[in-house]
């Protein structure tokens, strides 16, 4: 699922500050290597500032975390509640009214989510593999994450391990410019490859 792009400000000075400062870095060498052929003073104030702004680069990056970095890394939480399974952790993430969906319906509904997965996972061994996420954030506290996700179980009394993927859209919501981001609704979107068969849901 493709998701809106984010500004070209956060993209290259917050989140991947790397090509930029790799730039700068090869731009300060250049001016270092003319200055020290040609003499020339002028070249080498401007190598002092290409490192100089490189440094202020990482330093904006490390201390700056956009919504976009927030809601990615608490998706990765929320996977990590669930294997091992972790109530407290779960719940701590989902809105009060959080649902899951499934081929654009409700499939569980609010008030049961945490109960739902409880039931699936707390008795089975569960590990994910995130194999790509994506984010996106606007002004107004919405934001959605999209996730294709590699998930190994134990395929119980049969014996052995069975193996899914599955792709996901978590819908996030902040209350107010300083609330935490919370989960609204999960969305089952694939199912190795395929439209997820969403059956009635039984607690």
């Amino acid at each position: 699922m493709d998701l809106a792009d984010p500004p070209m400000f956060e993209r290259f000075l917050l989140e991947n500050p790397w090509p930029l400062t790799v730039g700068l870095v090869a731009v300060a060498l250049a001016l270092l290597t003319l200055a020290s052929r040609r003499r020339q003073k002028g070249l080498l104030g401007g190598a002092v500032v290409a490192t100089l702004l490189a440094g202020g680069v990482l330093a904006l990056s490390h201390f700056v975390t956009t919504d976009r970095e927030v809601i990615t890394d608490r998706s990765r939480q929320l996977l990590d509640a669930t294997a091992p399974f972790n109530a407290d952790k779960l719940r701590a993430l989902l809105d009060d009214d959080a649902t899951v969906s499934c081929a654009e319906r409700i499939w569980v509904p609010a008030g049961q989510v945490v109960a739902a997965a409880e039931g699936r996972l707390s008795r089975r061994q569960v590990a994910h593999a995130v194999r790509s996420i994506e984010a996106e954030a606007d002004d107004a506290g919405r934001g959605r994450t999209a996730l294709r996700v590699v998930t190994t179980f134990d395929a119980g009394a049969s014996g052995g391990e069975q193996r899914s993927v599955t792709e996901w859209v978590f819908v996030w919501r902040r209350d107010g410019v300083a609330g935490p981001w919370k989960v609204v609704d999960l969305q089952l979107v694939k199912w190795n490859g395929q439209d997820p068969p969403c059956g009635s849901f039984r607690r």
